[in-house]
């Protein structure tokens, strides 16, 4: 888990106006059109996409930073006939 790699977006993403969906501010009569314009400029990004295809922050930071807390060692199974690797 220690690997960006291994990690995936699950939840919706946050869009270009730092937002997780679309919204109007008034209601309108041409509410769907209004937001498929919205859509169409700032579409949702795939499920599962991984993070590592995340665009960087402003600055040239990365989108994500992993950080590993406590023991990092590998552990055999505790029944040696479960074939641990």
């Amino acid at each position: 888990m220690s690997n960006k790699s291994s990690w995936v977006h699950y939840a919706k993403n946050i869009l270009r106006t730092n937002k997780t969906s679309h919204t109007i501010g008034e209601e309108t009569e041409d509410r769907d059109k209004e937001i498929d314009r919205l859509v169409s400029s700032d579409p949702y990004e795939a499920r599962l996409k991984p993070v590592t295809m995340d665009r960087a922050c402003k600055g040239s930071y990365p989108a994500w930073i992993l950080r590993c807390f406590g023991d990092k060692l590998q552990y055999a199974m505790a029944n040696p006939l479960h074939g641990a690797k």
